[in-house]
């Protein structure tokens, strides 16, 4: 019978090693304990942004008989433990407790992050015994932590609590990942652990509450609060348990008769369903498409205020920070529908099924993100669904920049880390890949396997691979361990060459990179009369194949699917880049033609591709044309269609193609040109109306200014930049008050932006306003603890001493050749003094500004 020592916290072993740096071995946590059951009462305490709380937890040796039970509890009071007795009913197989009574007080420990509590007798793995705390979480007091993907880790978030911040609701809410639900109740807060849930909520009687399962019934309290009692029979893991509560708008909607509700603040009620309405459609599709409906109880959607993240998928419930509530016009930039689709498919892949380990949470993360191609790919079709998986590739390139690591990672510092490109978008290419080798059936299939195999448990990446491997009869241990097992990803040199004397075709392929990798890639050759498809085999460093073909091809595609997780350099003739743009219809065919004929130093041929992809079907290849005239700078050129542009930048379906045009006809620089980006100053989408904006503070500062000062108070984040900078550059007003109101009222990026904007306007105002700003600056960050707030701070009054320095070595070039002695060198020499006083001054203030940013 082993001790209860759970050594995947023990990383004690890199002391051995003081001299090399060692990251820790980190494996599924051992399993001494199951949870069955957890029961929560809980209420707040506003004014100190406590969580007073009762918790029920029943549970079960795993294997080993045991006589004591640790879990996790970070920085609470805990004023009781209990031996209750348990009243059962079965549901999902397992025994659903419906009464408790306490029968024994228990002895524990607490040191802050775990109760390690003694059981009245020892208790084999059939036998259920039942645990009470009486405990008080206090999130605010605890130490803060967080990483890129989750930036605080307290577990319970109060939103202006005591109703003092203008315009800002308040609300409580909760968010588990990685491992913070220990933080508002206690548990086992292990990926590997799965409990059935009740909550009871006490809160306001104006609020709404949220939580997992279903809303049994409402309670009215006499002190006008009210009590609600919701419930989940089905077991998931401790990190997915949520609440959430606030004066939020509800719009019903349903799925099957499963109820799917929006909640959002009441100004937004209006836009609810343009923002969620697709939410049954993706709920069908993700059902018919893994062959396992939708396994839970409701599915509610919930925005709040200052979200850690981006969304959570905590079960049936989830949370979206609150860009997902937007007006109409907001829309037209951006739905935020991929973000819905992602937490939605994690319904299957880290709910239903969880990743047993953070080091697997490519079985949670990376299906989500491919969960965003299989919904855009349905919805709207394949060249759109193609945008996303090369903005996966490049998101993954440039933190392979950084760093190179497993997919599947066992060594890693804390599991914040693991939130990444990798485990997101990489290995969302991954299984891409895995779909286009296996074929669609046999993938879809694999994953249906997965699914119900492990439904209601955890998993880990060979689960996976036996599923598929069940299905397909294949040994697909190489690619498992090439791409989630291994590091890298392949870079192809690739050359074509062709026999015409014997109707060869010769396709020469450097493989270089970290490793060899064995690929299967798919090679088109293009004719007149249709395309003939060959599969062949990389898996050398140098590696020749010849073909034999019918007759000289028009082009060639190499990876005909696209589908590589790679670096790509091919050498073919400019005439078949040329072919591959006109003919393919792959959007990345496409793009990655027009990269090559970009940098082949012909200004014809690019102007004419440019051109051409202006009528392009693909919005991102029309939004690429108008780029690559500005890029090569080729807008003087007489052959550029000034009233196609202007069409374009007026008319096209597309506002981020409108957008793109701006900059193309700013620089035309025809009146036409011009009237059109006033014209489109007044466009139905922020961002076109912002970047006209932008545009016109240098060609029309009057028309633009105007503008700015009548829209100078919008919240609209994608007008916030421009009506700021506008206002910056062209008012010659103290504006200080304007940007200090800003800054002090903004939140988020917004609030970052106003802190960047305010030495663009400082640049052309005289020392005793700057003087002025540098205090502000020095005030805001004093009185902020963000530290994020604090860096811009300083970063901008670094940026008014770099102004101020270059200013002065400007100045000091000038008395080059001028005497010591001379009026001219003197006067000079004043303004230099008075420079470098501007300088020590706002130098001064930066280096008194410390932001903690670890």
């Amino acid at each position: 019978m082993p001790v209860e020592s759970d050594y995947s916290e023990y990383n004690n072993y890199d002391n051995y090693y003081e001299d090399v740096p060692v990251i820790p071995y980190r494996p599924s946590k051992t399993i001494y304990t199951d949870l069955v059951h957890t029961k929560l009462d809980i209420s707040f305490d506003f004014k100190k942004q406590h969580l007073n709380g009762i918790a029920w937890i029943v549970a079960k040796p795993h294997f080993y008989s045991s006589d004591s039970l640790t879990l996790d509890a970070r920085g609470m009071d805990i004023k009781s433990v209990d031996l209750v007795s348990v009243k059962y009913k079965k549901s999902l197989d397992r025994n659903f407790p419906t009464d408790s009574v306490i029968t024994k007080n228990l002895s524990f420990t607490y040191d802050n992050y775990k109760i390690r509590i003694k059981l009245p007798k020892t208790y084999s793995r059939s036998e259920n015994f039942g645990i009470k705390i009486v405990y008080t979480a206090k999130p605010n007091e605890l130490e803060k932590g967080g990483n890129d993907a989750i930036r605080e880790d307290k577990g319970l978030y109060f939103i202006d609590p005591l109703d003092t911040i203008p315009g800002k609701p308040t609300q409580i809410w909760t968010q588990g990942e990685t491992e913070s639900a220990r933080c508002w109740f206690p548990t086992i807060d292990a990926t590997n652990q799965k409990t059935t849930e009740e909550i009871s909520i006490t809160v306001p009687s104006k609020f709404i509450t949220l939580s997992n399962g279903e809303l049994q019934y409402k309670t009215e309290n006499k002190d006008g609060t009210r009590t609600d009692y919701w419930k989940q029979d089905l077991p998931h893991a401790p990190y997915l348990f949520m609440v959430a509560a606030g004066e939020f708008a509800e719009v019903k909607d349903k799925w099957r008769n499963k109820e799917v509700n929006y909640y959002v603040e009441k100004e937004y009620e209006p836009y609810a369903r343009l923002v969620f309405g697709n939410t049954p459609e993706m709920m069908e599709f993700f059902s018919k498409k893994m062959g396992v409906d939708y396994p839970w109880e409701k599915f509610h959607q919930v925005v709040v205020r200052d979200f850690v993240s981006g969304a959570m998928e905590n079960t049936s419930c989830v949370v979206h920070f609150d860009k997902l509530q937007h007006d109409a016009r907001e829309h037209l930039d951006e739905t935020y529908e991929s973000i819905i689709a992602h937490e939605l498919f994690h319904h299957w892949f880290g709910d239903l099924v969880t990743a047993e380990s953070w080091a697997n949470l490519p079985l949670n993360e990376s299906f989500a993100t491919y969960g965003e191609y299989l919904w855009t790919e349905n919805k709207y079709g394949r060249s759109e669904a193609d945008i996303a998986l090369q903005k996966y590739l490049e998101r993954y390139f440039s933190e392979e920049a950084e760093k190179s690591v497993d997919l599947i990672r066992f060594h890693y510092e804390n599991p914040g880390d693991m939130f990444d490109g990798y485990s997101y978008q990489k290995g969302g290419h991954v299984l891409h890949m895995l779909r286009k080798y296996t074929g669609d059936e046999a993938f879809f299939k694999s994953l249906n396997l997965y699914l119900t195999r492990n439904k209601y448990k955890s998993a880990e990446i060979h689960d996976l691979r036996l599923a598929f491997e069940e299905v397909t009869g294949e040994d697909l241990n190489w690619f498992f361990n090439q791409w989630f097992l291994g590091e890298g990803h392949p870079e192809l040199y690739v050359e074509h060459t062709f026999n015409a004397a014997e109707n060869l075709y010769t396709i020469s392929v450097n493989q270089q990179g970290l490793k060899l990798f064995s690929l299967p890639i798919d090679v088109d050759f293009h004719y007149k009369t249709g395309v003939k498809r060959q599969r062949i085999w990389v898996d050398k460093d140098t590696q020749i194949f010849v073909i034999k073909v019918t007759g000289k091809p028009d082009w060639v595609s190499f990876d005909a699917e696209k589908q590589l997780l790679g670096k790509i350099y091919e050498s073919k003739p400019l005439a078949d880049w040329q072919l591959q743009f006109t003919q393919s219809k792959l959007v990345k065919d496409k793009l990655t033609a027009m990269q090559f004929i970009r940098n082949s130093g012909y200004p014809d041929l690019i102007l004419n591709i440019s051109i051409e992809a202006l009528n392009d079907s693909s919005w991102f290849v029309r939004k690429e044309g108008a780029e690559m005239i500005v890029d090569a700078e080729l807008y003087n050129d007489e052959k550029v269609p000034v009233n196609k542009v202007i069409n374009i930048g007026l008319r096209d379906p597309k506002s981020a193609v409108r957008a793109s045009m701006i900059p193309l006809l700013l620089r035309l620089r025809t009146t036409e040109s011009i009237d059109a980006i006033k014209s489109m100053l007044y466009d139905s989408a922020y961002s076109v109306s912002g970047t006209a904006l932008y545009a016109l503070s240098y060609v029309d500062p009057e028309l633009a200014y105007s503008y700015a000062d009548k829209n100078r108070y919008s919240k609209t984040e994608a007008m916030t930049g421009p009506i700021a900078y506008t206002i910056a550059v062209v008012s010659t007003r103290n504006e200080l008050a304007f940007f200090r109101e800003k800054i002090l009222k903004s939140d988020g990026n917004t609030k970052y932006e106003y802190l960047s904007i305010v030495p663009v306007y400082l640049q052309k105002s005289d020392d005793n306003l700057v003087k002025e700003g540098i205090k502000m600056l020095s005030e805001v960050a004093a009185g902020s603890k963000d530290p994020i707030v604090q860096f811009y701070a300083k970063h901008s009054l670094e940026t008014i001493a770099e102004d101020y320095s270059q200013k002065a070595q400007d100045l000091r070039a000038s008395q080059v050749g001028l005497k010591k002695k001379s009026d001219e060198y003197k006067v000079i020499e004043t303004k230099i003094i008075s420079l470098n006083d501007m300088e020590r001054l706002a130098k001064q203030a930066s280096e008194s500004i410390q932001p903690d940013l670890n």
